[in-house]
């Protein structure tokens, strides 16, 4: 999902805002299907978190009721849930959307109505990219902090609740980068729809467009910021990332084309036989 809403957003932007090439003012197909394939995207990734922080806590848990939990989550009737509960929710947006043409005949892929334009800015953004996973996230979260520093620690166990520790910050540092992240994204649209209708100066407006790209950019951090929380937050992870790298499979290509000096000896004798001279 990561992959997909990077590709898939950052190309059509690139597209639209860099060579001018928008093919939502030409197929209604794609003006329909752009928003609901970026935001249904964004959604996936938030909610695919959100059921790792929920099954980290049920796994921290002593409770062994709450650890077999976890197998119900991870269960093939219940993850096919959530993409159905996303597509649901998220299918208004794929209808919102229609082509309009204004007087100078200039084409603009935007909302049916007011009311599909609140849904997407007012209730879908805030609610459920924001609000609903950064409390889900923050709640279980913390609970699976806390089970962490109750646990009674043996040698045995050592080794393993390292490791939980690791996963429990990997999952803090990702919480708080989509709280980061998706917080002025949000206040942005809703900024945006509710002075829809408003008069604005070119000035305001360029201020705005400035805001609403810094505010997307940073939105994309949820997507690219994995790797490097992955890469801080865990020992074993850096110790493994520096070893695929020091490893030979890395630069066996480099290795193989690698020519090395060789020591040369030439022999006085034989070079001055070889050289002739002409009058």
């Amino acid at each position: 999902a990561d992959c997909s809403e990077l590709i898939f957003t950052l190309s059509t932007r690139i597209l639209t805002y860099g060579f001018n090439i928008d093919f939502t003012l030409s197929s209604l197909i794609w003006c329909k299907l752009r928003l609901f394939l970026r935001q249904t995207f964004a959604l996936t990734v938030l909610a695919c978190i959100c059921l790792a922080t929920i099954d980290r806590y049920l796994l921290s848990c002593q409770d062994v009721h709450r650890r077999r939990l976890s197998k119900i989550l991870n269960s093939r009737v219940t993850l096919p849930i959530v993409p159905l509960f996303i597509l649901v929710i998220s299918s208004p947006l794929a209808i919102s959307m229609i082509i309009t043409v204004n007087k100078d005949n200039q084409s603009t892929c935007t909302y049916l109505s007011t009311s599909y334009l609140y849904y997407s800015t007012c209730v879908y953004n805030p609610l459920f990219l924001v609000i609903i996973p950064v409390s889900i996230m923050t709640i279980f979260g913390l609970m699976t902090y806390n089970n962490l520093r109750q646990r009674r620690i043996t040698p045995i166990v050592q080794q393993q609740h390292r490791l939980d520790q690791q996963l429990t910050s990997m999952l803090l540092l990702q919480i708080v980068i989509i709280i980061v992240s998706s917080i002025p994204y949000c206040v942005q649209a809703v900024y945006a729809a509710i002075t829809v209708n408003s008069q604005k100066d070119s000035f305001i407006s360029a201020r705005d467009i400035l805001i609403m790209t810094i505010t997307s950019l940073i939105f994309f951090l949820n997507n690219i910021s994995n790797f490097y929380i992955y890469l801080i937050s865990s020992p074993a992870y850096r110790k493994q990332f520096i070893k695929l790298i020091k490893s030979r499979k890395c630069f066996a290509y480099f290795q193989r084309n690698r020519t090395s000096p060789a020591d040369v000896t030439l022999n006085s004798n034989n070079t001055n036989r070889g050289i002739t001279f002409i009058n």
